[in-house]
């Protein structure tokens, strides 16, 4: 992973957090903002250096974005939630940009490869801990028995940033044409998957 400076220059995922804050604050201070935020994203990624890669390729998203959230609530930012959560959306978006073709293309496909996704990416090396609950064909269900967004949040003291990484799930997945999706968070929270409706497709698949 590249540095704070590095990662946080000219980076088009963060232009609207800079543009949030050069409306209301002097440059100097949104220099400051972004210097202090580097420096946080540098200490956090030392920290977690020898995470598994597993654990990583969530760190990734994890690591920037409570950098900056930390440094926006240190600086009095008031808004600093709100920042952070319209760059959630924003990434959340385009990632659903990049599979929306494959799930309208064969919603059945995307289904069964992203069951074996979600078992490599949120095994427990990852901080995750999932448990697949019986479901009908086409369908994924499973309960959430150990979440890397609350650890992680906890052990930064920013516990309310968790629930916006599970909102990055959501915009991510709901919104499709052809895959319906449904979160339930609590002590153990719910996930479903499943292949929409064909009589509600806008085209069938090919």
């Amino acid at each position: 992973m590249k540095t704070g400076a590095k990662f946080f220059y000219k980076n088009k995922d963060y232009e609207s957090a800079n543009n949030s804050l050069i409306i209301k604050y002097e440059s100097a201070r949104v220099d400051q903002i972004w210097q202090v935020a580097e420096k946080k994203y540098d200490t956090l990624l030392e920290k977690y250096k020898g995470a598994s890669f597993a654990k990583k390729h969530h760190l990734k998203r994890l690591i920037p974005l409570t950098a900056l959230y930390l440094t926006l609530r240190e600086d009095s930012v008031d808004d600093c939630t709100e920042i952070i959560s319209d760059l959630i959306k924003a990434q959340a978006i385009q990632e659903r940009k990049k599979i929306s073709a494959d799930t309208d293309k064969n919603p059945f496909l995307f289904i069964k490869l992203l069951k074996i996704k979600l078992k490599f990416y949120f095994r427990p090396a990852s901080g995750f801990s999932l448990h697949f609950l019986p479901a009908q064909k086409n369908k994924i269900l499973f309960e959430e028995e150990e979440s890397l967004y609350n650890t992680f949040c906890t052990e930064e003291a920013c516990p309310e940033l968790s629930s916006l990484f599970y909102k990055f799930i959501e915009y991510k997945y709901s919104g499709l044409a052809k895959i319906d999706f449904k979160i339930k968070l609590g002590e153990k929270s719910e996930f479903l998957f499943a292949v929409r409706d064909k009589d509600l497709w806008p085209e069938s698949v090919s």
